[in-house]
């Protein structure tokens, strides 16, 4: 049971760190609209970041936290962390699983998948989506394998990870974007960045995860 002053903390730990998320959320969009401008590459990046962004709703911060993370934390106070080792590795297997095949058909037909997006887009503006949605397609891997281990980290407590790192994404996010813009190159770099990104904080819940001593 949590004493009031350790909700507090936990409460403030929460609050500052999706501060910082959304402080840097405003530079992000701010230094992208400075890097990319209005142009028909900038539409084919932003449609294909749209993609796996949009499937966060249900394999990542969504449904699949509202419907896994009270469920981790009933299996943790039944069956202690081998009840919780079990349900993520099960889930991994469910979930994962379900995504890779999602993400295998979006790359096998992704001219397909830009052109149901954005239906108004002429055969050239797909085919220059098309590289980028490539490249950011495992983002939503990482981000999702993130949601599943922050149910687990929740059980025991900790909630630091889980809220500070879609502030170190997002800083990321802005560096490959500064990066960029100062040395001018291509947005294929900066669709690599992101995926780095989703890796970077797909690891800082891992480590955290076996800290806890939490197993696959």
């Amino acid at each position: 049971m949590l004493s009031k002053k350790t909700i507090l903390k936990k409460t403030v730990e929460v609050g500052a760190s999706t501060l910082f998320s959304r402080m840097f959320g405003i530079m992000r969009e701010f230094i992208m609209v400075r890097y990319l401008g209005a142009s028909a590459l900038s539409d084919a990046f932003l449609t294909a970041f749209r993609v796996p962004n949009s499937l966060r709703k249900v394999f990542a911060e969504g449904a699949l936290s509202v419907a896994l993370i009270p469920t981790i934390v009933s299996a943790y106070k039944h069956e202690g962390k081998n009840g919780v080792n079990r349900l993520v590795t099960l889930s991994f297997i469910f979930f994962e699983g379900i995504l890779l095949c999602v993400c295998a058909v979006a790359l096998w037909q992704a001219p397909a998948v830009i052109w149901l997006s954005s239906p108004g887009f002429t055969a050239q503006q797909v085919m220059l989506s098309v590289p980028f949605l490539k490249v950011l397609m495992p983002l939503i891997i990482f981000l999702s394998s993130s949601a599943i281990i922050t149910g687990a980290l929740q059980t025991v407590g900790h909630f630091f990870i889980p809220a500070i790192a879609p502030a170190v994404l997002n800083i990321v996010f802005i560096s490959g974007a500064f990066v960029c813009l100062w040395f001018d190159l291509p947005i294929i770099v900066l669709c690599w960045v992101i995926t780095a990104g989703g890796l970077i904080h797909f690891l800082m819940h891992l480590i955290a995860y076996r800290t806890y001593g939490f197993g696959i």
